[in-house]
């Protein structure tokens, strides 16, 4: 029911640990980050745009992106937030399959008043689809996740609690690539990283480029690849 996907379980010792320690992290990453750009950032945008986004790169700018895995038994599954609708159900069916035994989700900051936020929704499509709530974990900074590296590096304080060896991580097809940057170099070695990729429906590969849509987000998520190569160093 709607009311059950709302239902949260309190978190244990150890999750209320992570999230304190991901408070604390989180703001010195976002100095460092905001220290970092600027004219050097500005330049290459320039050149990203200016050599992939010709019309002969396109498809291999999109190739590109995609690091997919085939799925492996993991000790956690961990769904990278954004794009619910395509996410959460495939993770569900990795679940439903045995893939893992658990599902991590790190909250995201609250929605508007009156608007549930997109943890909340991922875990209703994920109980619909047939997921047992006892199998949901949560962390909960307090400011939320608010990108792939405070994904990144909340997966990391997770580990360093409750360590695992290896992690199923679900994101959209597209994102793999920067995902397994900032992934890896957040992870310690001892955990191996398994990146499934999600197929947007939307967006095959066969008609992205003719989509504004489906060219945005390709265009979008190389800018924040080369972004992160040069920024983001766990």
């Amino acid at each position: 029911s709607r009311s059950s996907g709302r239902a949260r379980v309190r978190p244990d010792a150890g999750q209320q640990r992570v999230s304190r320690r991901f408070d604390a992290f989180g703001s010195r990453w976002r100095l460092l980050r905001t220290l970092r750009s600027g004219w050097l950032w500005l330049a290459v945008v320039l050149a990203v745009y200016s050599v992939l986004f010709q019309k002969a790169w396109l498809n291999e700018a999109a190739r590109f992106l995609v690091s997919s895995d085939q799925p492996h038994k993991a000790d956690l599954l961990f769904i990278l937030g954004g794009n619910y609708a395509v996410r959460a159900p495939a993770a569900a069916a990795l679940l439903r399959q045995g893939w893992a035994p658990k599902v991590l989700l790190a909250r995201e900051p609250e929605g508007r008043a009156g608007h549930r936020d997109f943890t909340d929704i991922t875990r209703q499509i994920l109980i619909e689809r047939g997921v047992s709530p006892d199998r949901i974990v949560e962390i909960a900074p307090r400011d939320g996740v608010r990108s792939t590296a405070d994904e990144a590096h909340a997966l990391r304080l997770y580990l360093q609690t409750y360590p695992r060896s290896r992690v199923l991580v679900v994101t959209s097809a597209f994102h793999t690539r920067r995902a397994r940057l900032a992934l890896t170099r957040a992870v310690p070695g001892s955990t191996r990283i398994i990146l499934f990729g999600v197929q947007d429906p939307d967006c095959p590969d066969s008609v992205w480029p003719e989509k504004p849509y489906c060219r945005q987000q390709i265009e979008t998520e190389w800018l924040k690849l080369v972004y992160y190569f040069f920024t983001f160093f766990g």
